[in-house]
Parts: structure tokens; C-alpha cells; sequence
């Protein structure tokens, strides 16, 4: 028998159970260009002096997972809050290889108070945290080239995600502006709109209702509040 840890174990975050709820990719995004929003209420301090303790690029276990969007080649790009940037991050994993890591500091997020993230792709990639740009990069939609979504799954959660998620809307325009002082609306751009407000006990198999695109299956140990 054998009990080993590491010098700094003591300083990093106990892992939590998380859930995930999946979306058929097919329909529900379009991967050359578009627009990810929802409203994020972190549950763990984003400004936490503990994560200062720790050296940059040594911080992925206080990383906390948003968005995945995974191909059957196993191809992906993610949406997440990044330690290190102290705010949100996109990335793009493809052929093996991170060809576009883009993030940057998004001081309006605190711990249990809701904060509006947006990813914006097509000609480049922007991201906006409570309406303000923080970042943009030149790319081309999110995986630099066209892809099949053929068995493509869009995530939600999963790994380490202490976040409350709601009002999740994908649309197949680059928006611009979003106006923060009303729940996001259907109009003819979008593909996905799913307020998260269904109530029932997740069981991996039942769908959530969006008013607009295809329903997502959350896992057993995903919860709605």
C-alpha cells in the first residue's frame, strides 16, 4: 500500500463531481462562424490569493470548464476560465497541436455574482465578458479550416466546472453588442436557445427543452438550480 502527494498539494482545490450536459453538435453550431453566449456564476473566488501561490502554467487545477465542442477525429476547442489569464480562454486542439490559445483577464467575474461570457468566431476570434472585448485574435471559425460535425458534441461542464450556467444561446452570426438587461431572445440567427429552467431529476437519458435547437442530455450528477 502506498500514499504519495506532492509538495503545493496542500494549496490546490479538492476536485468536485461535476456534471456535463451534451448537445448534438449537428444543427445546433456552425463551426465557421458564430456566436457563444450564456450567463456564468462562478462558485469558487476567482481572485483567490491561494491561486498566486502556485507558478504560471502550474495552475490548470483551479481551471474550470465552460464549453467543448469535440469532433469524432478528436479534434476539439474549449471556452473555460483559465488561471492563469484570471479569465476566460479559448483554444483550438487540432492534428495534435494547439495552433490558437487566446485569453485575458476578465476582472468584472467574482465569486457568486453572474457574469456574461460571449465567444465570437469567424474571421477571428473575440471574446467579450460582460459586454467588454477582452481579447481578439485573427482565426478562421474555430478550427482555422471547414470540419464535418458528423457525431460532433458540444459540452457543457464536465472536469473541474464550479460554475451555475444559464440562458446558453449559440447563434450563426458574429454578434457585435449584446444587451445585458434582458434574457437573450430568439431571432433568426439562432441555432440554440436553451434558458436551463426544465425541472427534473438528470438521469443521462431525458433531453432539457430549448426553444430553439436540439436538446442536450445532462448526466446523472449534473444539477439545476
Amino acid at each position: 500500500i502506498v500514499h504519495w502527494g506532492s509538495y503545493g498539494l496542500e494549496t490546490r482545490p479538492a476536485p468536485k463531481p461535476s456534471g456535463t450536459l451534451v448537445y448534438p453538435a449537428e444543427g445546433n453550431i456552425n463551426p465557421m462562424r458564430g456566436t457563444l453566449e450564456a450567463w456564468l456564476r462562478p462558485e469558487f473566488d476567482p481572485w483567490s490569493p491561494e491561486i498566486d501561490k502556485v507558478p504560471l502554467g502550474k495552475r490548470g487545477a483551479f481551471n474550470n470548464s465552460f464549453f467543448l465542442l469535440r469532433l469524432r477525429n478528436r479534434d476539439h476547442v474549449g471556452f473555460y476560465w483559465n488561471a492563469d489569464d484570471k479569465g476566460m480562454r479559448f483554444f483550438a486542439f487540432v492534428g495534435g497541436k494547439y495552433p490558437i490559445i487566446l485569453g485575458a483577464k476578465a476582472p468584472t467575474m467574482k465569486k457568486g455574482k453572474w457574469s456574461h461570457v460571449a465567444l465570437v468566431w469567424g474571421e477571428e476570434i473575440r471574446i467579450y465578458v460582460d459586454g467588454r472585448l477582452t481579447c481578439r485574435r485573427k482565426w478562421r471559425g474555430l478550427f482555422g479550416r471547414p470540419v464535418s460535425l458528423e457525431g460532433a458534441e458540444i459540452v457543457i461542464g464536465g472536469g473541474r466546472c464550479d460554475f451555475v450556467v444559464d440562458e446558453l444561446r449559440i447563434s450563426d452570426a458574429e454578434r457585435v453588442s449584446f444587451d445585458l438587461s434582458r434574457p437573450p431572445g430568439r431571432d433568426r440567427h439562432t441555432l440554440l436557445l436553451d434558458r436551463l429552467d426544465c425541472e427534473f431529476e438528470p438521469d443521462g437519458e431525458s433531453g432539457t427543452s430549448p426553444e430553439a435547437g436540439r436538446p442536450g442530455v445532462p448526466s446523472p450528477e449534473t444539477a439545476f438550480v
